[in-house]
């Protein structure tokens, strides 16, 4: 089903490599520097079709009053946005940014002072969170900032009152909704990752419950959610930016984003890529993350998402060269002092990623080795390498397509998505 526009701020760039490494990363309080590499805010823009799978998603827009209360707000702590206008879109997606005139390009856009954005520096500044923090040593940055949705959130003298007014979506990722889920369901390069940040949510709550018993499952999941989809990295803290959370995805960005650390205080810009018309949807860029860590993170996936990729793990491309008679066991010995990368893709784009191919030489070569054989050609080391490659996703494809098949409904695009990008690579190479 077509599903709501998640809005979305900047998504940390290191999770496209955590499908790569998947040694224990952390999506909660781990990022990239700088305004324009986001770890958060849900959305798409008018252009790219978003899909939701049956995740709860429930949307309660802020009224009119709200908005209104929220803009006097952002005026009032010297933020810039005079060619902006927060419109609402509909029901499904909520408020977005839109362009009040015609904009040139390379024009600077948006500027939002350092001293409303929240992170563990601001937030201590604000009582009784100083004190409460100070005392504390479990909570990570993010931790902070959850705690702090949960008691300001329903203060009605928080200083942050009308930008926490304006948090009204109830969309979950499925790290909140799908914490149960079997391992199973789940794509295999996917399971380490989500071990990990599940382990995480549920001691992100532990520490907080300690520190603030009065909180409830279902605030805890409300406020972690809110955080942990609009939050970025900067200057080592953990970080959300009013107003710029509320600038939705596009695959094809009109602004680019980053951040004046000279200015005093530093600022937050956002500064248009090219020329934007009137009425127009200010967008911005999250980065090339494919289906898989985009439904992780926010839970939603992208129709015909281009850069979605099947990932191998080393030992599956070990077990399918041995059944396909590729290598000998005593091949396997080789790997102690020349370990594989870890996990080799299959693209959308049609192309393989560089370590594919590198483990697949390697293989083959100490084949030859074993078996005595002497040492191939480039031409013919190359020739075999493509028919190898091609007999591995060919026997990667079938397990996937068997296991979109049969999975839930919910998890079936995560398998479909792999065979897409399965079939475009054994198209593009002719295999």
């Amino acid at each position: 089903m077509v599903a709501p526009r998640l809005r979305l701020f900047y998504i940390c760039m290191f999770a496209t490599l955590a499908l790569t490494l998947f040694s224990g990363v952390s999506l909660s309080d781990d990022g990239c520097e700088g305004i324009g590499t986001p770890c958060g805010k849900q959305c798409c823009s008018s252009g790219d079709q978003l899909i939701v799978g049956r995740l709860g998603v429930e949307k309660m827009a802020a009224s009119k009053d709200q908005l209104v209360a929220y803009q006097k707000w952002l005026n009032s702590k010297g933020v810039y946005y005079p060619k902006i206008d927060i419109r609402y879109i509909d029901g499904d997606r909520g408020y977005g940014l839109f362009a009040k005139d015609d904009i040139a390009p390379n024009e600077l856009i948006i500027h939002i002072p350092d001293t409303i954005a929240l992170n563990a520096n601001n937030i201590r500044k604000i009582a009784p969170f100083g004190e409460m923090l100070n005392k504390q040593s479990k909570l990570k940055p993010g931790d902070e900032l959850v705690l702090f949705h949960i008691m300001e959130k329903p203060n009605p003298k928080s200083v942050f009152k009308p930008y926490l007014d304006m948090i009204n979506d109830r969309s979950m990722t499925p790290l909140i909704t799908h914490g149960n889920m079997a391992l199973e369901d789940l794509p295999s390069v996917m399971r380490p990752l989500w071990q990990v940040e599940r382990r995480r949510v549920e001691e992100s709550y532990a520490f907080i419950k300690d520190i603030y018993s009065k909180v409830t499952k279902d605030e805890f999941n409300f406020a972690y959610n809110a955080v942990h989809t609009r939050s970025y990295k900067a200057q080592g803290n953990l970080c959300i930016v009013p107003l710029a959370d509320m600038a939705n995805h596009s695959l094809n960005p009109n602004t680019y984003q980053f951040r004046m650390d000279a200015n005093n205080p530093p600022l937050y810009t956002i500064m248009s890529s090219r020329a934007i018309a009137k009425d127009e949807e200010i967008t911005v860029s999250y980065g090339r993350l494919d289906n898989s860590l985009l439904w992780f993170m926010f839970g939603f996936h992208l129709d015909n998402n281009p850069n979605n990729q099947a990932g191998i793990p080393w030992t599956f491309l070990l077990d399918y060269m041995l059944k396909e008679g590729l290598i000998t066991p005593p091949v396997l010995t080789f790997i102690h002092d020349n370990p594989l990368n870890p996990v080799v893709f299959a693209k959308k784009s049609g192309r393989i990623s560089e370590g594919f191919r590198e483990n697949v030489e390697f293989l083959l070569t100490k084949a030859d080795t074993v078996a005595g054989q002497p040492e191939a050609s480039r031409e013919q080391l190359d020739a075999r390498t493509n028919e190898a490659i091609g007999s591995i996703l060919r026997r990667f494809r079938a397990v996937v397509a068997q296991k979109a098949d049969n999975v839930l409904k919910d998890y079936e695009f995560l398998w479909r998505d792999d065979v897409g990008s399965i079939d475009a690579v054994l198209s593009a190479m002719h295999l």
